[in-house]
């Protein structure tokens, strides 16, 4: 299954790196018998902070997702959407994205969108 990967330059932060590790999963939020769903996790790191998108499934699903991604800090703005296919399964999820930022937590906003055939879900960073 291919791993499509964001690679990104980011808005440098001016402040102290943080010293902890912060994990914040954002999840959809689906019936209980819903065969798709989506996952943000968004990890401060003493060199920036992480963000992977996952596509995780119940049984075997192709579909396509978009990911958006919005940083703002004292310097300026910065924008990224990346877009693709995916396979996902029973114990198989896709990493639909993994990538470093600098800055913090805050200066971040995401949302993941994954469509397969009639079903989408939505995960956002505000929902952490």
């Amino acid at each position: 299954m291919p791993r499509f990967l964001l690679a990104a330059t980011a808005l440098i932060v001016t402040g102290a790196a943080c010293a902890t590790t912060v994990i914040a999963p954002a999840r959809s939020v689906p019936k209980a018998d819903t065969p798709l769903r989506c996952d943000l996790q968004i990890t401060e790191t003493r060199t920036g902070t992480e963000l992977v998108a996952r596509a995780h499934a119940s049984r075997a699903l192709k579909g396509s997702y978009a990911l958006d991604i919005r940083q703002r800090g004292a310097g300026g703005s910065a924008s990224i959407r990346q877009s693709g296919d995916f396979e996902a399964g029973p114990g198989e999820p896709a990493v639909l994205a993994e990538t470093t930022l600098g800055g913090t937590r805050r200066s971040i906003e995401a949302e993941l969108t994954l469509t397969s055939g009639k079903i989408t879900r939505r995960c956002h960073s505000a929902d952490l």
